[in-house]
C-alpha cells in the first residue's frame, strides 16, 4: 500500500542548517555515516493544534564517520550508536522532511525531485502493518519510490551532521543537525546487533491491499496517551 499525506512538501527548501545494547560512548558534534534502521509511523503526541497528525520515527544506526578506517568498521569507537529523529507530516516541517528525502539520493536536482514526487501526494511511500509479538501493531515504510528503507531492518546509508542535546534526565545525547547524501557503495552490510531485533515472520505481515493509496492519519492512533511503535526508547522531540 502507499501513504497519501493530507499536505504537499514537493518544492520547499530543505532543512539544513530503551532499549538499546549500545554500551558506547554518545557520539559527539560531528560528521558521521549512518544507516537508516528504521521508519515507523504514529502520531504527533503533544497537544495542540498538530496533535494526531502523522509523525515518522526515524531510528539511524551509525557505522562510520571522520575517523574511521572504513565503513562498518567494528572497532570504531561509535559504531552501532543509534540516533533518533522525527519527521512531522505537518506544513511548518516539510523543509526537514525534504531534507531527509534529499539525502537518500546522490544529491542530483533530478534525483531530489523524484523522491520528493514518490513521497508526497499523489504518491506516498510504501508501508505495512506489520504484527508484533505483544500483539499490537507497526506501521513499516518499506521503499520511498525507488529507495528501498526495508523498515525495521533498514541498511541504507546517509551521511548526517549532529549537534549536541539532552534527554528527559539531561543526560546528552547526539541529534540530527543535517541530512546529506552519502556518495559511496551502499552495499554495506551486516547489522552489528546493538538494536533489538524484532523481525518479523512473512506469515505476521499484515497486507493492506497493496497498490492502493489510503490516508495515512486513517492508520494511526491518536489517543491521547503515548503512541508506542517501536521496542526502544525512544526520546521526545
Amino acid at each position: 500500500m502507499k501513504l497519501k499525506w493530507d499536505i504537499t512538501g514537493k518544492g520547499d527548501e530543505a532543512w539544513g542548517a530503551g532499549m538499546t545494547q549500545y554500551e558506547g560512548l554518545t557520539p559527539p558534534k560531528g560528521s558521521y555515516v549512518a544507516k537508516v534502521k528504521r521508519m515507523t509511523v504514529g502520531a504527533i503526541k503533544s497537544q495542540g493544534e498538530n496533535h494526531g497528525k502523522p509523525r515518522i520515527s526515524v531510528l539511524l544506526e551509525i557505522v562510520g564517520g571522520a575517523a574511521t578506517n572504513s565503513i562498518a568498521d567494528p572497532d570504531y569507537e561509535y559504531y552501532g550508536a543509534p540516533i533518533w529523529d522525527g519527521l512531522n507530516i505537518i506544513k511548518t516541517q516539510t523543509p526537514k522532511v525534504n531534507a531527509f528525502l534529499h539525502a537518500l539520493t546522490d544529491g542530483s536536482e533530478e534525483a531530489k525531485r523524484a523522491i520528493e514526487t514518490a513521497f508526497w501526494p499523489p504518491n506516498g511511500p510504501d508501508a505495512r502493518k506489520e504484527a508484533r509479538k505483544d500483539g499490537s501493531e507497526d506501521i513499516h515504510i518499506k521503499a520511498i519510490g525507488k529507495c528501498p528503507i526495508s523498515s525495521p531492518n533498514g541498511e541504507f546509508l546517509v551521511r548526517i551532521v549532529t549537534k549536541m542535546g539532552n534527554d528527559l534526565q539531561q543526560q546528552p545525547r547526539a541529534e540530527v543537525n543535517q541530512y546529506l547524501p552519502y556518495i559511496g557503495k551502499q552495499d554495506v552490510s551486516k547489522s552489528n546487533g546493538q538494536v533489538i531485533d524484532d523481525t518479523i515472520a512473512d506469515s505476521d505481515i499484515i497486507d493492506d491491499a497493496d497498490g492502493d493509496i489510503i490516508d495515512a492519519s486513517s492508520m494511526i492512533s491518536v489517543a491521547d496517551d503515548a503512541v508506542v511503535l517501536v521496542p526502544v526508547e525512544e526520546p521526545p522531540f
